[in-house]
């Protein structure tokens, strides 16, 4: 059941980010509440674990967001994605997230956009790469 909530957070986070060029809100903290409320039915296994896959990605990510590199809500869902994974499982993923990114930017260079006025919607790249580590 985890991993379907997780599969719609991801999916729903990249169509909106897509679309819109933020991540809701709403979605976040729905998904937030359902995978504590999954994770304490299913017994928490490593609590230390689930704290540091919320508590990590704010700390490292938050100077990104001050200098305007990443947007809150990227920052967010790697957050409630931590809910999820854990720690160990965002350390798994932190090598595919960054290798979709550079992708990414890569084919926006191409295609003659400008570095400064390249605005990559991260949550595709962050989606793309958790799932990349959960096959």
């Amino acid at each position: 059941m985890e991993n379907y909530v997780l599969f719609l957070l991801l999916t729903a986070s990249s169509m909106t980010d897509i679309r819109n060029r933020y991540v809701d809100n709403q979605l976040l903290i729905f998904c937030g509440i359902s995978g504590v409320f999954l994770r304490v039915m299913h017994g928490i296994q490593d609590p230390v674990d689930i704290a540091g896959g919320i508590l990590i990605p704010f700390l490292i990510l938050f100077p990104f967001y001050a200098v305007k590199f990443i947007g809150a809500g990227d920052v967010k869902l790697l957050m409630v994605i931590g809910i999820f994974i854990g720690l160990s499982g965002l350390k798994n993923c932190l090598i595919p997230v960054t290798a979709v990114s550079v992708c990414m930017a890569v084919v926006m260079l191409a295609r003659g956009q400008k570095f400064r006025d390249m605005r990559i919607p991260m949550a595709v790249p962050i989606s793309l790469g958790v799932l990349l580590s959960r096959v």
